[in-house]
């Protein structure tokens, strides 16, 4: 029997860096995030200035990415750590309150 901890292999997956990303990982707005996790969004300049610094949003898989306020369809969204939302993992889902 194996001195690993049960859900080891899980928990390496969760936490070892994403792969290099390129431009396939590159989602806009209209686009669905294909996991839930956290995403870098990074934002077109306008008329040649910055309105908005990177920064990092959560969505859900399936979510639908919105347009910007101020760039419009020109924001970009790259996933930069997958996390399954809590209530679907299976220490917490069809948990019964006691």
């Amino acid at each position: 029997m194996s001195d690993k901890p049960r859900n080891e292999e899980t928990y390496i997956q969760a936490f070892t860096p994403q792969k290099k990303q390129t431009m396939e990982d590159e989602f806009k707005p209209g686009d669905k995030a294909q996991s839930s996790g956290i995403y870098d969004v990074i934002h077109d300049k306008v008329d040649g200035h910055d309105h908005g610094l990177p920064h990092q949003v959560t969505a859900i898989a399936g979510t639908t990415f919105p347009q910007c306020r101020v760039c419009r369809e020109e924001v970009r969204f790259r996933l930069h750590r997958a996390a399954e939302p809590v209530e679907t993992h299976e220490h917490f889902r069809n948990h019964e309150k006691r």
